[in-house]
């Protein structure tokens, strides 16, 4: 569908209201990436830039239009406007502060995205979301019972794209379940729209669109005259102009802070192995130092502990790398069934806090997902005739006893039991399993 900025920026004020109440309640103080999902023409992107004035600001939309006039309202401003879906797009890096402002009830199933979105964030991250919530208003049904009649029906079909919004309390569960902290709410305005058939007129510059991308010219026409005159029935304009009331809901939801890392003066464990820290998501993956000495456990050679045949260190063979031993580990990988990668998202990014990898072209197809904790990835690939891992399992290290137990809290909240087992030398741990009963061991350092 074909937008018109001129005709959106038409109730421009009405339209920027709610924008601002949203982002009233983002606490952020110095964002590194700001994201503005659903730009349009690009004046409310501006306001993150003109906020964040150090910030990365970038600003996505689908609507070639709609790039094109935010390029121009932005020229010089330092953000980054980009042309994409954004059920496809991928931020550079983890982002401080997400906005979406009255673009996701265009979305199908938007709600299923909202794990993802989750992902993105930092810890400590904002994400600000606003969608219309008027759909059962007189210029939604009218434009409804119109297109139903004979005369439109079979002319535009029964899969037209309309608008689809959630209660807060949806938003909010779905949330919750990612391990934000969320604060959800509705207000309705009574907004008073200026000049003749101004709700028409406000409908032209959204609710129409997508009705009128499937007419040619006298055709649309023909049912803008019969559209324009149902809604004279039910907005009657006064002194002021014309009540148009406006349901809106708005959701602004927080990763939490990471902890204050453990003090320099706290003693490692003994014969710790590397932990491959990510400043982002407070998880570690235990891999070694490659190329580091590693003392040999108790009882094992030291030949075979640095991973040389003892009868090569016996002989005076060369060095352990002269010959090809493995450097570190570089992934691990776990099973799940198909189409499960939403719920995946929502489990390791936005409970456990992952950070996702995109996965290569030649391999996306597959299905699945990946995620990174410092140099360790994780992979979930589809299996299906999927079975879960009840015994073998990976081991995720977080870095301190204080942020083990943050994650332990969240996957409490979202209905992940724990149990926890101090039977491991040098690390407080607990088992859990993800949404497909596969083994997970979560540790951290004593000390």
């Amino acid at each position: 569908m074909r937008w018109d900025p001129a005709q959106y920026l038409r109730f421009a004020d009405q339209r920027s209201r709610p924008f601002g109440e949203l982002l009233a309640r983002v606490g952020s103080e110095r964002p590194g990436i700001v994201v503005d999902l659903g730009c349009g023409p690009g004046q409310l992107t501006a306001e993150l830039a003109r906020r964040w004035p150090s910030a990365r600001v970038f600003g996505v939309d689908s609507s070639p239009q709609m790039v094109e006039r935010a390029r121009q309202v932005l020229a010089g401003s330092g953000v980054q406007v980009v042309e994409a879906d954004l059920r496809d797009w991928q931020p550079p890096a983890q982002v401080d502060v997400l906005v979406s402002n009255a673009t996701l009830q265009w979305v199908p199933g938007h709600r299923d995205l909202l794990p993802r979105f989750a992902g993105w964030l930092a810890h400590g991250g904002w994400l600000a979301l606003q969608v219309p919530g008027n759909f059962t208003e007189p210029s939604h049904t009218e434009l409804a019972a119109l297109c139903a009649t004979p005369r439109w029906r079979d002319r535009l079909g029964a899969d037209l794209p309309a608008p689809v919004a959630h209660d807060p309390a949806v938003y909010l569960e779905t949330l919750n379940a990612c391990g934000l902290i969320v604060d959800a709410w509705e207000t309705t305005y009574l907004q008073v729209l200026a000049g003749p058939d101004a709700v028409y007129e406000w409908a032209r510059g959204t609710t129409l669109l997508p009705v009128l991308a499937q007419l040619e010219a006298a055709e649309a026409e023909e049912l803008c005259a019969d559209y324009r005159q149902r809604l004279a029935r039910h907005y009657v304009p006064g002194p002021a102009g014309t009540v148009m009331p406006f349901r809106r809901v708005f959701v602004v939801a927080q990763r939490a802070q990471r902890s204050s890392p453990r003090p320099a003066s706290s003693p490692e464990p003994a014969s710790s192995p590397e932990q491959a820290s990510s400043p982002e998501t407070g998880v570690e993956a235990t891999a070694p130092v490659a190329g580091a000495p590693v003392a040999p456990a108790a009882g094992v050679p030291a030949a075979r502990a640095a991973g040389v045949p003892a009868a090569r260190a016996a002989a005076g063979a060369p060095a352990a790398g002269a010959f090809g031993t493995l450097a570190a580990l570089h992934h691990v990988q776990l099973a799940a069934p198909p189409g499960s990668e939403q719920v995946d998202r929502a489990f390791y990014a936005g409970i456990l806090g992952l950070a996702e990898v995109p996965k290569p072209v030649g391999l996306a197809a597959r299905g699945g997902a990946w995620f990174r904790a410092g140099s360790l990835e994780l992979h979930i690939g589809v299996e299906a005739d999927f079975r879960a891992a009840r015994k073998a399992h990976p081991g995720l290290l977080a870095g301190s006893l204080a942020e083990l137990e943050a994650i332990a809290e969240r996957l409490s909240v979202a209905g992940h039991p724990v149990r926890w087992d101090q039977d491991f030398p040098g690390y407080h741990r607990f088992y859990t399993e993800d949404p497909h009963g596969n083994r997970l061991e979560l540790l951290a350092p004593r000390g």
